[in-house]
C-alpha cells in the first residue's frame, strides 16, 4: 500500500501488488541475525514519487558498511515508524501510522543491555532507545523503517525493526537490522 496514513482505508491510497519476496538466505530465526527481506513490486512507484504533492518519497540506502565495532551512527537520532501496538501486551493499535525519535547507541552498550538475557548483538544489528524507556517500537512494527533525516530533508534507511525485550522497557533498547551491512546483497537482489 502506498500513500497510506490511516489504518482504515485512505481515500487516496494506492494498492501495489507484490510479485516476489526475497528472504535473506542467512536469516536465523533464533538469533534474529540477518533479519531482512526484499519485496519486489509488480509495478513501479515512479509516478507516485514524481507526483507534485510529494507524499511518496524514496528512502536512500547507506552504502558504506559500519565497521568500527558498531559505533557508527551512535548518537544520531533515529526516526521509527509503524502501526504496531501502542501498549505492550494489548491489541491496542493506532488509527494512524505512529512515529517516534530515539537515539542510536553503540553496539557495545546494546550488547551489555542484553547480556544477562543471553541475547547476542552482532555487527549486523543496530540499537536505539532511551535509557529510561518510554519510546520504542512494539509488536506489529517489525519490518518497519529506522530512518535518519539529513539536513537536506533526505531520509536514509539505517535499520529495519527486528526485535526487543518488551516495548519501551527501561534499559532494553530496540534492536534493528543494520542496513549498511547488506548494501551489496540488496543491490544484487534488486535486479532479480
Amino acid at each position: 500500500m502506498a500513500r497510506k496514513h490511516q489504518r482504515s482505508s485512505d481515500t487516496d491510497q494506492v494498492r501495489v501488488q507484490v510479485e516476489k519476496i526475497i528472504i535473506h538466505p542467512g536469516y536465523n530465526r533464533f538469533t534474529q541475525d540477518k533479519d531482512l527481506a526484499l519485496i519486489k513490486l509488480s509495478s513501479s512507484l515512479r509516478s507516485l514519487i514524481n507526483d507534485a504533492d510529494g507524499r511518496v518519497r524514496p528512502v536512500c540506502l547507506l552504502s558504506a558498511a559500519c565497521g568500527g565495532g558498531g559505533s557508527c551512527l551512535a548518537g544520531q537520532k533515529a526516526i521509527l515508524a509503524g502501526w504496531g501496538v501502542t501498549k505492550p501486551g494489548t491489541s491496542s493499535t493506532p488509527a494512524t501510522v505512529q512515529q517516534v525519535i530515539v537515539p542510536i547507541m553503540t553496539n557495545a552498550a546494546c550488547a551489555a543491555a542484553y547480556a544477562a538475557d543471553g541475547i547476542g548483538i552482532t555487527s549486523r544489528m543496530v540499537c536505539a532507545g532511551l535509557d529510561e524507556g518510554g519510546k520504542d517500537t512494539c509488536q506489529g512494527d517489525s519490518g518497519g523503517p529506522m530512518m535518519l533525516k539529513g539536513a537536506d530533508n533526505v531520509y536514509t534507511l539505517a535499520g529495519i525493526v527486528s526485535f526487543g525485550k518488551g516495548c519501551a522497557v527501561p534499559g532494553n533498547p530496540g534492536v534493528y537490522t543494520r542496513v549498511s551491512e547488506f548494501y551489496n546483497w540488496i543491490k544484487d537482489n534488486s535486479r532479480v
